[in-house]
């Protein structure tokens, strides 16, 4: 019975009893440039000939196109459907009962059993290049970048020539969840910082959620993507009256030894030695800063604010505002602890010292 379908449909079509494989892959190139649905019967004819090794150069033309045919989806690549029902099924597909029946042919033409990073990347910047991105997209895409960055950090087979497609890309999406060009991109990886800019800065800005410090940087080195506390710079906006407090710099001096027992590795250790034993404690009444990045052109500054304290490092000063004259010590960790994190990017900084 199943045959006289065969020949049915092979009549249907006006091709001979035995087309040649060809014809038969002529023919489904003819569907997949028209839109039109393919008889199940193409595949099966396909699987047939590949497993008898007829003419298996012309099946094989098939692969890297859109040669599968999903009723209600249409025309899809080999690396948008999986053997393992994969995560994200808006946009990858679980492989069907008739399409297991013809294993051959698919794993021939390039369907495997889960997700590889190369998948990862290619749904990126399909997301990234879609004018109409929902929430859900935006939630996958940040997915697919932790999932390249973490394949990245274990150094996962295929991780690094995945995440070089997303060069010269629109590959981010910034946090306003427009498309952002890989050259463009900055890493927003301090809230504070930003908040200064206000939302001048918004096309350039990207988000890692869900990715440790360490495989973030990693990630975004590869792909020269900027961390924007590694190019904007807090500078004093006006000169501050700066009393020297003697009393408050001999006590930060007395505990150094203490404090060096939270800097996270050796480099940190040192500089932050250095700092503290020639550092000076300096109060005043009002005390603004500004962000600033001189790598844009033209530069961009922030507005002038009010903050609770500034360390001039080349000066070896702590300033801190104080109009009662009493020093703000949660303001001035914070200020010293942004130079341990300058010097251990990779390190996660524990939340008691930055609180």
């Amino acid at each position: 019975q199943a045959n006289a379908v065969v020949l049915e449909f092979l009549d249907l079509i006006e091709m001979p009893a035995e087309p040649p494989t060809e014809k038969i892959v002529a023919h489904l190139e003819h569907c997949m440039s028209t839109g039109s649905a393919v008889n199940d019967l193409t595949y099966q004819m396909l699987n047939e000939r590949l497993e008898r090794e007829d003419e298996a150069a012309s099946i094989g033309r098939l692969e890297g196109t859109d040669f599968i045919y999903v009723p209600d989806v249409g025309f899809i690549g080999a690396g948008e459907v999986f053997w393992i029902p994969p995560m994200f099924g808006g946009h990858w597909h679980t492989a069907s009962s008739r399409m297991r029946q013809r294993e051959q042919l698919y794993r021939r033409l390039g369907v495997l059993d889960s997700p590889e990073p190369r998948h990862f990347a290619i749904l990126t910047l399909k997301i990234a290049a879609s004018s109409n991105t929902t929430a859900t997209d935006i939630a996958i895409h940040g997915r697919c970048l932790a999932s390249l960055a973490e394949a990245l950090e274990r150094e996962d087979a295929g991780a690094a020539d995945a995440v070089d497609m997303l060069i010269d890309e629109e590959a981010f999406l910034n946090v306003d969840g427009g498309a952002t060009w890989t050259g463009d991109a900055v890493w927003l990886d301090s809230e504070q910082l930003a908040a200064s800019f206000g939302s001048v800065l918004n096309e350039r800005l990207i988000r890692l959620p869900d990715v440790s410090r360490s495989a973030s940087t990693r990630f975004l080195n590869r792909l020269d993507v900027p961390a924007l506390t590694d190019i904007a710079q807090f500078r004093l906006a006006a000169e501050p009256e700066g009393r020297i407090a003697t009393d408050a710099t001999a006590l930060l001096q007395s505990r150094v030894d203490l404090l060096l027992w939270l800097a996270p590795n050796r480099a940190s250790r040192q500089a932050w030695r250095e700092i503290l034993l020639g550092i000076e404690i300096r109060l005043s009444d009002q005390l603004l800063v500004q962000a600033e990045i001189d790598a844009f052109e033209p530069p961009v500054r922030s507005p002038a604010a009010s903050a609770p304290a500034y360390l001039e490092h080349e000066a070896g000063v702590l300033h801190l505002r104080s109009p009662s004259g009493r020093v703000d010590w949660a303001g001035a960790f914070r200020a010293l602890f942004s130079e341990v994190e300058r010097f251990c990017p990779t390190t996660e900084i524990a939340p008691l010292c930055m609180t």
